[in-house]
């Protein structure tokens, strides 16, 4: 009872709903002048689980994390693509091109 508050107009206000109010009531409705209304309430509690929104942000953080180490290891591999084309470059200006004569017998 100290969770429910009663207005003039004959509606009920239910404070600090949980889970475990949900279900079905069932209400007697007593007029002035004595007759009773019955009816039935079906109440449905729906709360926010707080472990899906943290499972969500936790897979998030992590292809985030996943991400960013791909974009530096394709970074690394570019680097290095480059810096074997640079030595490969400067390798093939250094040798020469040494042409054989023909011996004749």
């Amino acid at each position: 009872m100290d969770r429910v508050t009663v207005y003039d107009n004959g509606s009920i206000q239910l404070l600090n709903v949980g889970v475990r109010d949900a279900g079905y009531y069932f209400v007697t409705v007593t007029e002035e002048l004595g007759t009773n209304i019955y009816g039935t309430i079906i109440l449905n509690v729906y709360e926010i689980i707080y472990e899906d929104l943290h499972f969500v942000a936790v897979f998030f953080a992590f292809l985030t994390a996943v991400s960013a180490i791909l974009v530096c290891f394709m970074w690394l591999c570019n680097k290095s693509v480059h810096l074997y084309q640079k030595q490969r470059r400067k390798l093939e200006e250094r040798t020469e091109e040494i042409e054989l004569e023909a011996i004749e017998f």
